[in-house]
């Protein structure tokens, strides 16, 4: 009986240090680009939704547009002045691209470098990523929460009409 008892001792401690081992080779699968961020270890700040929709509230321009953001759970920001600002811009977007986020629009200029990603699930948006890098610093925006594709077509035309940029919707 001893020496059954010491053999599933062995066993469980054998697969439990297996198990371990085999936890540390698998990169975990990141899902947010907050989360993308966090492993980056580029420092961020995460504000709930509704305050965000509160402060737009104080804006005569912005007051519009908060009923299209109704579903939005929160807004990631990051920025990052330093000389390696363009090496955090490609892993960050390198890494989003490995994360099931699918290119909206990129945008490489001489001065500078946009990349605007989106996390989808059928007709909703998950999740919009806003990339900048220029000079010397490094800009992140995510966007989270449920957005509907019409909803933000119709929130881009808006905004077009009042700054006057032509956009044609995709």
């Amino acid at each position: 009986m001893k020496r059954i008892s010491l053999l599933i001792v062995a066993l469980m401690a054998g697969l439990t240090l297996l198990q371990a081992c085999s936890k540390q080779q698998v990169e975990p699968d990141v899902k947010s680009a907050r989360k993308v961020l966090k492993n980056e270890d580029i420092r961020a700040i995460t504000l709930p939704g509704f305050f965000v929709r509160y402060v737009m509230l104080f804006d005569k321009e912005l007051r519009q547009f908060t009923s299209s953001l109704k579903d939005v759970s929160s807004v990631t920001f990051a920025l990052s002045n330093s000389s390696h600002a363009e090496y955090a811009f490609n892993r960050v977007n390198n890494k989003l691209k490995h994360n099931s986020f699918e290119d909206l629009l990129e945008v490489i200029d001489s001065d500078a470098k946009i990349a605007i990603k989106q996390r989808k699930d059928d007709n909703t948006i998950e999740e919009i990523v806003l990339l900048v890098n220029d000079d010397e610093s490094f800009i992140c925006m995510a966007i989270k929460g449920r957005i509907n594709e019409d909803e933000l077509r119709s929130l881009v035309a808006k905004f077009a009409n009042k700054s006057k940029i032509n956009v044609n919707p995709v």
